[in-house]
């Protein structure tokens, strides 16, 4: 327990400033992938403005780094591009933080957000980030002569803080240079400029590395941001700690609301001098915590007051306390179609003709169907979503069959309703997710999706709770398999608190499963946004159960289904563990696919196995649509030993596949269609047009995607 009891701060004015020579200060987040980003703009004096510099935290689209250091050059047909050649113009925002001056030989050392060598730095539980910001700052980049002649560059760097040193040091040659830096005075703002000169010979280009130390350096932490979803701390719920490395007691702050940034004042030794917080409209607790020495009795680099697994930590003991205050956020719900042509990014913009509290939905027994609405709220909250059950008189159906997914968006390849996978990076509404923060999305363009972002990241979480990067650069080929060792990730099985932003959207999927048997009526219920313990909106739902039964489909609903079954499984299209293909195959039976296809091969040992868990997950199974083997010269042995295997597990039809998109008009294709026929089954392939009808007295059943 604290030494003193929690003292509710009663602050004067627009901020709390507290003047403080503390060796580290902690910031916790509920999400590892919210590192701060620095030195936003937000109206400090030492801040640079947009017209100053890129820097001064203006979001440049192409390089979100937005440290002091920003480049620019001059000079005919000279350009900065950055280290992975994705981009080139005439300035370049500044790069990474660094633990010492040498960053090219740097390791991990060093404690920051994000040490030079990109590791992560923070503490045992996973979400308290240790904020010891270095000195330094270090920006890599390529200056390019495009030019069929000598040309001489000027490099200015653009540096908002009192600056110690400035080193220049050649990648290519790995040695230090001595460009003789100049120091001009900005006319407007405190920027100092620092330049030098490159001479580059016709069509060249040089690796370089410069690092800016600063004898005094503020910093803003920002923790909501609209232009990087995923930059910035959004859902720190919970603390603020701070402590110099003689004190006994450490100092703690406990917000009822996120504060929208932290701006620190740091001297040439790395402490904390001075941090100022913003006060919004919530509650700041203060408190003391004994603590008898910051010491490292643990393997790492991690203190003992930061590891939650030692009693007396300061992460044990603020973990399990939150300064909770009922939110006053004000939700706007649009009840939209389902199924839509109209993609719904985090800023559409969404017609008031939507905006209801009411879901009716029309629904036989047995019958899944689907709803959709929209949530938008004029504060930043954290929501739990929650279905009851749905009450017509005596007869409920219950809220399990009330499935609610939240809608993720994030950067997909292709955008056209019409033509497939242009090249591009294009925010997509795709992904159905019990745990929103499954996946986090760096970028910006949040209302379109006919616009690339060629800087859109994707992260996932795994279950270690660490993210991993899963963007990749240009067109891929061939099918990626992943270990599921590689790449553990799993969905959680229930809705998770949703972390809604301010004035962005939230997409929520409704499946709705009325069970067989269920009297017709009109069933009520309620879908509850909730605030801890605030009811902050209700939405009615209301589902008419009619009085019939839909009959079982007049046809066969396949799918171009492909994996295969293994002890293992992996995290791709391609290989799936008993447990993978079970759910999946539960899936595309409620979806209507009762017939996928199979990629198994009839010589297979698994195919038994396979046949099994297809009759015992998906109803009324009864096709192979066989593609582990082709029609190609299959013997009559092969294709009535499949066939037999097959009725053992329910299928009364097994299709083989022809020659995928090729013409199958010969004497010899023929041949091997009636060898299939002779032996009891039947020819399936995917066909153009003129394809299909050349063999169309044969084919038994043609996947067209063009007019017939």
């Amino acid at each position: 327990m604290p030494a003193t009891p929690f003292e509710l701060l009663d602050i004067e004015g627009s901020t709390l400033t507290i003047d403080t020579n503390c060796s580290k200060l902690v910031i916790f987040t509920d999400d590892k992938v919210m590192i701060p980003s620095f030195n936003e703009h937000l109206g400090s004096s030492n801040r640079v403005t947009a017209a100053e510099t890129p820097c001064g935290g203006i979001k440049n689209t192409y390089v979100p780094d937005m440290f002091p250091g920003t480049l620019s050059i001059s000079g005919d047909g000279c350009y900065f591009q950055s280290i992975d050649g994705s981009y080139a113009d005439k300035y370049l925002s500044a790069g990474q933080l660094s633990e010492n001056d040498d960053i090219i030989t740097s390791g991990s050392t060093g404690c920051a957000f994000k040490t030079a060598d990109g590791k992560t730095f923070c503490t045992m539980d996973g979400k308290s980030f240790l904020v010891t910001p270095v000195n330094t700052m270090v920006s890599k980049f390529i200056v390019q002569n495009i030019l069929d002649s000598t040309q001489t560059c000027t490099i200015t760097i653009r540096c908002p803080d009192s600056v110690s040193s400035i080193n220049l040091y050649n990648l290519d040659t790995c040695v230090y240079e001595s460009p003789g830096f100049t120091n001009v005075q900005q006319t407007t703002g405190t920027v100092n400029s620092y330049t030098f000169t490159q001479t580059l010979p016709a069509r060249s280009s040089k690796k370089m590395q410069v690092m800016v130390g600063y004898s005094n350096l503020t910093h803003t932490f920002k923790f909501t941001d609209d232009a990087f979803m995923a930059t910035g701390l959004h859902n720190m719920e919970a603390w603020i700690g701070y402590y110099d490395t003689s004190d006994t007691e450490i100092n703690f702050l406990l917000f009822t609301q996120t504060p929208e940034y932290i701006t620190c004042v740091q001297d040439s030794s790395g402490n904390v001098t001075q941090f100022t917080i913003p006060i919004g409209s919530g509650a700041i607790y203060k408190g003391r915590l004994p603590h008898s020495a910051v010491t490292r009795t643990t393997s790492g680099d991690i203190p003992d007051c930061l590891n939650s697994s030692i009693v007396g930590s300061i992460s044990k003991f603020l973990l399990g306390f939150k300064a909770i205050s009922p939110s006053t956020a004000t939700i706007t719900s649009y009840v939209v179609p389902a199924i839509s042509d109209d993609k719904i990014l985090p800023k559409s913009t969404i017609s008031s003709s939507y905006i209801s509290s009411s879901i009716s939905i029309r629904a036989s027994p047995g019958e899944y169907t689907c709803a959709s609405f929209v949530i938008n709220a004029d504060k930043s909250v954290n929501l739990s979503v929650l279905a009851s059950d749905l009450i017509c008189g005596s007869n409920t159906i219950s809220a399990s069959n009330v499935d609610l997914k939240y809608i993720k968006c994030w950067w997909q390849a292709g955008n056209s309703k019409k033509s497939t996978h242009p090249l591009g990076r294009f925010l997509t509404p795709e992904l159905l997710l019990n745990d929103d923060s499954l996946i986090q999305v760096w970028g910006d363009l949040w209302n379109r999706d006919d616009v690339t972002n060629p800087q859109g990241r994707n992260f996932i979480k795994l279950n270690t709770g660490e993210y991993t990067d899963i963007s990749s650069n240009g067109s891929l080929s061939g099918t990626t398999i992943t270990t599921i060792s590689e790449m553990p990730v799993y969905d959680a099985s229930y809705l998770q608190i949703l972390n809604l932003r301010q004035s962005y959207n939230k997409q929520v999927w409704i499946t709705l499963h009325v069970p067989t048997g269920t009297p017709a009526g009109t069933y009520t219920g309620t879908i509850t946004l909730r605030s801890s313990f605030t009811v902050l909106k209700t939405i009615a739902l209301s589902v008419q159960v009619l009085s019939i039964t839909l009959p079982e489909p007049s046809i066969k609903c396949g799918i171009y289904y492909r994996p295969k079954l293994t002890t293992d499984g992996s995290i791709s299209s391609e290989q799936k563990n008993v447990q993978q293909y079970t759910a999946e195959l539960q899936d595309l039976d409620r979806h209507g696919v009762t017939n996928p296809t199979c990629y198994t091969a009839p010589s297979d040992s698994t195919l038994s196995q396979v046949l099994s868990l297809r009759q015992q997950n998906l109803t009324n199974y009864n096709i192979m649509y066989m593609l582990g083997r082709t029609i190609k010269n299959i013997t009559a042995s092969e294709l009535s030993s499949l066939i037999s295997t097959c009725s053992t597990y329910g299928v009364t039809s097994v299709y083989i596949y022809g020659y995928d998109e090729e013409s199958m008009d010969t004497t010899e294709i023929r041949a091997q269609i009636q060898a299939v026929h002779d032996g009891g089954g039947y020819v399936f392939c995917a066909q153009s047009p003129t394809q299909a009808l050349a063999v169309k007295d044969v084919v038994d059943l043609v996947i067209g995607s063009s007019s017939f």
